[in-house]
């Protein structure tokens, strides 16, 4: 893949074809940046088929990637903004769309923020102790399911919750009815019984 090397004082872009690409202030150079703090043959950009590494050359001003003066050959990213010198460069795709546009490195470090955000989300997510929900089930519901039940072993239809609720103390007033009349019955027999002893006597 053919990258872009754009200068960003000038946003003069310079192709870094497949290879090595030479980049300093000299004529044998392939890319040729005029910057006093340019060393003559200031570094080495390699473009492999797994991405783009750039070496500086022990120059005296360095080459700075992420902040930091580089010691050994370091893979680029596309889009990522670095020093050669004092001047700053970033490394450009040839062909990107809107959906792949070059990136800076302020869109790089949101990006990143957002991903950890994101993770953060998720682990608390994980970690939440799962919520024990109670049911309560009222008089009227209580009521139904019995004669739901009775109706089943029965056959009969099942009488509904309001009229299942007023049924019970209707049966209430027929046994006190029942044990009343009895103990009435009682009580007659007892009493004739000791009126005929009087009139026998």
């Amino acid at each position: 893949m053919i990258y872009r090397l754009r200068n960003l004082a000038n946003n003069h872009a310079y192709a870094v074809p497949p290879g090595d690409v030479v980049v300093g202030r000299c004529g044998e150079v392939q890319i040729f940046i005029d910057h006093e703090s340019v060393s003559r043959k200031h570094a080495i950009i390699h473009n492999f088929p797994n991405g783009v590494w750039i070496e500086d050359l022990q120059t005296t001003n360095g080459t700075l990637v992420r902040g930091e003066l580089i010691k050994q050959s370091i893979q680029l990213q596309p889009g990522e903004i670095f020093q050669i010198g004092l001047v700053d460069f970033r490394l450009d795709p040839e062909i990107f769309d809107d959906a792949h546009p070059p990136l800076d490195t302020d869109d790089a470090e949101d990006s990143i923020e957002k991903l950890k955000r994101k993770t953060k989300t998720n682990n608390v997510l994980a970690n939440r102790e799962p919520v024990k929900i109670e049911y309560k089930v009222n008089e009227t519901q209580s009521v139904s399911k019995i004669s739901s039940i009775g109706s089943t072993l029965t056959g009969k239809k099942a009488a509904s919750p309001v009229e299942a609720k007023k049924s019970l103390p209707t049966g209430r007033k027929s046994l006190g009815r029942t044990l009343f009349f009895v103990g009435g019955v009682i009580l007659g027999l007892v009493a004739g019984v000791l009126l005929a002893k009087l009139l026998i006597h």
